[in-house]
């Protein structure tokens, strides 16, 4: 079973194992700031490409009522345009972030706090399972055009509309691939960002407020330079959940890494007690030393 990693503080995992709840950050406020214009630029490529072969194909039915979608001037560009302009528009779309990566130094130096972290260990599938009915996505990041893991999905969907001769103007097509689009663009990192080998789970677009089948509403916490908007979501009111089958997300958590700490028998009897006292008795038979000689000065 593919395994990822939520590299946090202690705080943190306190909070979600009493809860049940994570924490999806507002893309807009995490540490890329090229997070958006990423987007445009991919989509840019894409609709000039798509454009240019657009304009080279017959007009076949051109006197129909309703025209062939690659009749349209720069078909490509204005679907491109419209998710865009959803994407500013969009109150809130959030992220949760894990890694492939196991015991990653730089994530423990970025992530876990100080002067020690936990790095959370989540069944992919489970969580995927977990979230998908909330409208949750779990995407792998992206971090150069060439290894955008959608281009093809991309690709596909234009040619398909390019051949529907009864399809709508592409500004309500994009209307009606938003929650997809904006679960793309929530994907795309800087290669800078490369070696974190990031995986997401995004939200769909929210309103601020909440909408009814989440558990809280959006609030906010104190960053450096401004607040940031947040949302905790629990992913269950299940009402079921025994000490050997948790609720919610918490079915999803398999183990836990310690970080680098010079106290590492310390930390661990007391989160497998923690985790014990919570029923997740996989993850406290799981709770693991991290094998990184980092010491926090």
């Amino acid at each position: 079973m593919p395994t990822l990693y939520h590299y946090t503080s202690l705080d943190a995992l306190v909070s979600i194992v009493s809860h049940g709840t994570l924490r999806f950050t507002d893309y807009r406020y995490l540490n890329d700031s090229s997070e958006f214009s990423l987007f445009q630029s991919y989509s840019r490529v894409i609709s000039e490409q798509f454009d240019k072969y657009l304009s080279v194909l017959p007009i076949v039915n051109a006197d129909l009522p309703i025209r062939p979608c690659y009749v349209c001037d720069n078909y490509a560009s204005r679907y491109f345009g419209e998710a865009s302009r959803r994407l500013e528009v969009a109150n809130f779309l959030g992220v949760f972030c894990l890694s492939r990566a196991k015991d990653d130094l730089s994530q423990w130096r970025a992530y876990a706090g100080n002067p020690v972290g936990v790095a959370l260990q989540f069944d992919r599938e489970r969580l995927g399972a977990i979230a998908l009915p909330y409208g949750y996505q779990i995407v792998d990041c992206t971090y150069s055009i060439e290894d955008f893991r959608s281009y093809h999905e991309l690709q596909n969907r234009l040619e398909s509309l390019s051949a529907d001769v009864y399809c709508d103007t592409p500004e309500t097509i994009a209307e009606v691939d938003g929650a997809w689009l904006l679960t793309l663009a929530g994907s795309l990192k800087d290669e800078a960002f490369i070696s974190e080998k990031e995986v997401r789970v995004v939200s769909p677009p929210l309103d601020f407020g909440g909408r009814a089948n989440l558990a809280g509403s959006v609030q906010y916490r104190v960053g450096r330079y401004s607040l940031i908007p947040y949302l905790d979501q629990r992913f269950s009111e299940d009402t079921s959940a025994t000490a050997d089958v948790p609720s919610g997300v918490l079915r999803a958590l398999i183990g836990v890494t310690v970080g680098p700490t010079r106290e590492p028998q310390l930390a661990r009897a007391a989160i497998q007690s923690m985790l014990e006292r919570a029923g997740l008795a996989e993850a406290a038979d799981h709770v693991e030393f991290s094998n990184t000689p980092y010491r926090p000065m």
